[in-house]
């Protein structure tokens, strides 16, 4: 099972949960929905590269996260 990580707002995220980043000059927006391999979270993000990453990665690379909330579902 993986570990709960928090979004830079502080917001607990899970397998299942969708993110937000973006990197680069200019900013390329990425969207994933998290899962769970091998205790890690992970983002897929197909077109980019690379082409998925753990939340660790996300971090370092780009700075940081955020959690999508969609106004339909509970937090």
């Amino acid at each position: 099972m993986a570990k709960i990580e928090k979004d830079d707002d502080g917001f607990e995220v899970r397998a299942g949960d969708t993110i937000s980043f973006s990197y680069g000059i200019p900013p390329r927006g990425v969207r994933g929905v998290l899962f769970e391999r091998d205790g890690k979270l992970i983002c897929p993000s197909p077109g980019h590269n690379p082409a998925e990453a753990t939340l660790g990665q996300i971090r370092y690379h780009t700075g940081g996260f955020y959690k999508v909330h969609y106004p339909d579902r509970e937090v």
